[in-house]
């Protein structure tokens, strides 16, 4: 077995090396790496990692070699450091704070170590995510002596157990950092059973921070409310100002983007934003915040103060060096933001940042980067290039499978965009292919009531409608409906989708009072939202024109005139503005140009 630190001793043993009449006082201060980090170690953490049958993994086996050897030296660097500094009576406080500190990080790097040495796939691919996240030892020299001590109890007894604590704490991380995620909610649980024995409010806190992340990354975010609520209560009491901190912000996104309680999330937000800015530096605490805040915006659609926020949180990044993972999800997210507000080229160039910065840390054989293709695809399609869109599809499709499995949701969700670009290539035998297999997929991986069931459907709705297949497209569209109704709430502005799914349905039977009804609500339902889809305003419309011509011909051509100003604003040619085209031409009424006039525009 390895040796392990006695922590709680780590300043008198150098005043006993000191008195004793050690030449060198501090000439064993890194032996706790020296003994942890040897040539034999590193040679097993590399061949473990090279043996593994994914293509990335001998890259991935010498760049963790490499990153730990690096911490390995600045820890050791700092921890000399540290212990000469600690016989200077000046700084005797301060460095007792710095050992206690490195000491912390050695736990780190053990639990990284023990996870790199017995790795899986998942492992494999997130090597760059586990080495990055292992602390900065030079960090430690502007350590306060009481946030490091504050986990720890006073009593010997007490602290040795609370030291089991920090260590099992610590093995969550790293399970978490290298994608196992069902191992790092184990460790979480572990650990703060562990703490409540203990009894120390600090400790409870931060592991009860961990357990409510691990649930959360679980996609169980019912579950780690609770567990987050009473992890600040006990920091609150504790005094523990950054660690509440950080709790509050993780409660902003949890409860907005993962539950969408957004008005109790913004508020949240508000009050942590005015404590964070009492801190000497919030700069911190405000990134990840505003992060939270823009995606609970963008959750509740409304794209433009969500972006506004993404961008906020992507300028403290820069400012403060911030290039790690938060950083690569501040683009994509930043993409999603203009791509919401009909912007394609902007959010072209932030899925291209994002793509280079994940090609650069994880390789190409990694399931950020098929993510990446995936939303580059999805640009691509927007701005009329559906060749270019289908082969980043296809692309992101063949590492997703490798990595996360056919049947994944990762796998599930592309899937779906390929079936619906080949359905906009015409190509319906395969998207209507594609598109069952994508529900199968997410069905396997998700459940029937899962949200994004319902993108599915929908994209099955059209295939089906297009080949003449009435009743399964209804059957299809009535599906999206009542899954996202479940899963959203009846009047989120996003059920417009498969409600004017429905009117287009009902209009091809002929059913054109049921139609002009549908198509009505689809409007109200889209209207309650902040931004208006072009594509679903401009097919609204054009339902409306052909189910009023009969009865009132210039309300038609009013109509069919907004379908067209809407349509105009897509980069894409339309097959939905081709066909109201044919239809008012054989009518006889007035095909405009695109030159129309605002009074024309929805």
């Amino acid at each position: 077995p390895r040796p392990t630190l006695d922590r709680s001793s780590a300043a008198s043993d150098v005043y006993k090396r000191q008195t004793a009449g050690h030449e060198d006082a501090c000439a064993g201060a890194a032996e706790a790496m020296t003994d942890a980090w040897t040539a034999e170690r590193s040679a097993s953490v590399e061949h473990a990692l090279a043996a593994h049958p994914l293509p990335s993994a001998a890259a991935a086996g010498h760049k963790a070699v490499q990153a730990l050897d690096t911490f390995a030296a600045s820890w050791s660097q700092a921890r000399v450091g540290a212990c000469e500094a600690l016989l200077l009576p000046e700084a005797q406080t301060a460095s007792e704070g710095r050992l206690l500190c490195l000491d912390r990080m050695m736990q780190s790097f053990e639990a990284s170590v023990d996870v790199l040495e017995n790795p899986d796939a998942s492992v494999v691919l997130e090597v760059a995510a586990l080495v990055y996240g292992l602390p900065d030892p030079t960090a430690c020299e502007d350590v306060r002596p009481r946030s490091v001590e504050l986990l720890l109890p006073p009593s010997a007894p007490r602290r040795d157990a609370a030291q089991r604590v920090v260590a099992a704490r610590e093995r969550s991380q790293a399970q978490g950092l290298a994608g196992r995620l069902d191992r790092q909610l184990e460790e979480a649980q572990k650990a703060h059973d562990l703490s409540l024995s203990v009894g120390h409010a600090p400790l409870s806190a931060a592991t009860g921070a961990r357990l409510a992340r691990a649930l959360w990354d679980v996609q169980r975010p019912e579950d780690a409310l609770p567990v987050a609520r009473r992890a600040l209560a006990k920091a609150e009491a504790a005094g523990d100002v950054e660690r509440a901190l950080h709790i509050q912000v993780d409660l902003v996104g949890m409860l907005g983007a993962s539950l969408r309680r957004y008005d109790e999330a913004l508020g949240l937000a508000i009050a942590t934003e005015a404590r964070c800015e009492a801190l000497p530096d919030p700069r911190a605490f405000l990134a990840p915040l505003r992060h939270n805040v823009g995606r609970t915006r963008l959750a509740r659609g409304d794209a433009v103060a969500g972006l506004s926020d993404l961008e906020r949180a992507l300028e403290i990044r820069r400012a403060i060096g911030d290039d790690g993972p938060g950083f690569a999800s501040n683009l994509n997210l930043l993409g999603a933001a203009l791509q919401a507000l009909n912007r394609p080229s902007e959010a072209l160039r932030r899925y291209n940042q994002a793509l280079d910065w994940h090609r650069e840390h994880k390789g190409d054989d990694h399931p950020d980067v098929a993510t990446a293709l995936n939303n580059l695809a999805n640009v691509h399609s927007r701005l009329g290039e559906p060749e270019l869109a289908k082969t980043h599809y296809q692309d992101a499709l063949a590492v997703f499978e490798r990595t996360r499995g056919p049947r994944s949701r990762d796998a599930g969700m592309v899937l779906n965009n390929l079936g619906g670009i080949l359905y906009e290539l015409g190509s319906l035998d395969a998207a209507e292919k594609t598109l069952r297999d994508a529900l199968r997929a997410k069905r396997a991986s998700v459940g029937e009531t899962h949200a994004d069931m319902g993108y599915s459907w929908i994209n099955l709705g059209r295939v089906l409608r297009r080949r003449g297949a009435l009743g399964e497209a209804e059957e299809a569209y009535a599906q999206a409906v009542q899954n996202w109704s479940d899963a959203w709430g009846a009047q989120h502005p996003m059920l417009s989708e498969p409600m004017v799914g429905q009117a287009e349905v009902a209009l091809q039977r002929g059913a054109l009072t049921q139609a002009a009804a549908l198509a009505q609500r689809a409007q109200t339902q889209m209207l309650a939202g902040t931004q208006q889809d072009p594509d679903r305003t401009g097919r609204i419309a054009s339902v409306l024109a052909r189910t009023s011509y009969d009865e009132d011909p210039a309300a038609a051509a009013t109509h069919a005139r907004r379908a067209l100003a809407a349509f105009s604003e897509l980069a894409a040619p339309s097959q939905d503005r081709q066909e109201l085209e044919t239809w008012m031409l054989e009518r006889g009424l007035a095909v405009p140009s695109d030159d129309l006039t605002a009074e024309d525009r929805p």
